[in-house]
């Protein structure tokens, strides 16, 4: 399916499907212990059923949810692709905390590892100085 003839907004009729959908879908999903469950489509002159996978029901019971909400359905990516918090920072060449940070990576306005050492010296400076002139040693 090709996702750019998908319309990115929601409207009104569209989030009241989507919400009994969703509803319907998970009520099915916690009284099932099945690994699939079987809908019957019809297309106006014959019935099909059809069996899914309980994994892709529950995928598709997230993307309703937000359609519901009028929001982005959520974006899914093969788990190959993921990146634990260590690994993104070594991309990234940030330190692991700044890396486990909820942010866009188009927008990150991390600061090189080089950077961020440098300001952590500065401000080490700057407290070194501060304490001489209030009397106190470090």
């Amino acid at each position: 399916m090709d996702m750019s003839s998908v319309p990115k907004a929601t409207s009104k009729e569209e989030a009241a499907m989507a919400l009994e959908a969703h509803q319907c879908l998970v009520a099915a999903l916690e009284h099932s212990k099945a690994g699939y469950l079987q809908i019957t489509v019809e297309d106006g002159t014959r019935r099909s059923p059809l069996k899914i996978p309980a994994r892709a029901l529950r995928i598709l019971a997230d993307v309703l949810d937000a359609m519901a909400a009028e929001q982005e359905p959520p974006f899914t990516e093969p788990q190959a692709c993921s990146l634990t918090t260590e690994e993104a920072a070594i991309q990234m060449e940030v330190a692991r905390p700044f890396a486990g940070k909820k942010r866009s990576l188009e927008t990150s306005d991390a600061p090189p590892r080089h950077a961020a050492q440098e300001s952590s010296k500065q401000a080490l400076d700057e407290l070194v100085k501060l304490s001489q002139n209030a009397g106190m040693e470090l």
